[in-house]
């Protein structure tokens, strides 16, 4: 049983590391018996994005989990297959192009909720979000949810009113440094947490007990507030590390 029924499973990093020139790719078979572990575990929604290992996390992402009942949230924003490197693009073009190659990575799996990836404040304002969130929702029907993985707690200044968003992604310590921002936020969204651990960094300082880095675990995650609709990405990259957050 995982410690919340709010975790999300995070696959930024379960495929390989891409830093935005090179691309570190994992042993596929590790990454996928740790993605098999996280759903027999208790994970059912797992966040991925085509950026992430360029592609590799959505991949085995849809090896893993073919057949089995999960929820995988996307992104769009990102032309992976630009050269020489990725760029940032929110053209209706490439957003519908993005979506296709992720449906085909995902080999099948139900995608719930595309974010839109860092996007630029002139994204956020209603008539381009209702085009490009039609668009969306014409390839992957009008149930799919919208949300926006924001650099900044600040950017969502920007969001239309009235847009089709309904939930916003900030990293722990912007939500926990913007009291003001975080209380409106609430009363308007979904809160998805990421960055609980800085990429592991905040963990990989602790001692070698795993009592004491499973206490740790739990203390973070129990001290993120848990309004409604609020949920916490986090991103085990072993079996081992996985049991960290469960019971």
């Amino acid at each position: 049983m995982l410690l919340r029924d709010n975790l999300v499973y995070g696959t930024m990093r379960v495929a390989g590391s891409f830093d935005g020139t090179i691309l570190r790719p994992r042993e596929p078979r590790s990454a996928i018996a740790v993605l098999k572990a996280a759903h027999k575990a208790g994970f059912r929604y797992f966040d991925t994005a085509p950026l992430y290992a360029l592609g590799r996390a959505e991949v085995l992402l849809g090896e893993a989990l073919h057949g089995l009942h999960c929820c995988v949230e996307t992104k769009v924003g990102v032309d992976i297959n630009h050269k020489p490197f990725p760029k940032v693009d929110f053209s209706p073009k490439a957003i519908e192009s993005s979506l296709e190659g992720s449906l085909k990575r995902l080999n099948g799996l139900h995608v719930s909720r595309v974010y839109f990836h860092n996007p630029p404040a002139r994204i956020l304002q209603g008539f381009v979000l209702e085009d490009l969130t039609r668009r969306i929702r014409t390839i992957l029907g009008a149930e799919c949810r919208i949300g926006v993985s924001l650099c900044s707690i600040g950017d969502s200044d920007h969001i239309a009113e009235g847009s089709p968003i309904d939930s916003i992604m900030v990293s722990l310590r912007d939500l926990m440094n913007d009291s003001a921002r975080r209380c409106a936020l609430e009363r308007k969204y979904n809160i998805v947490v990421r960055e609980v651990f800085i990429g592991g960094t905040l963990i990989a300082g602790l001692p070698l007990q795993k009592c004491l880095k499973a206490h740790f675990i739990r203390s973070m995650i129990e001290r993120i507030p848990s309004g409604k609709g609020c949920r916490i990405v986090v991103a085990p990259r072993t079996i081992r590390q996985l049991c960290d957050y469960c019971r």
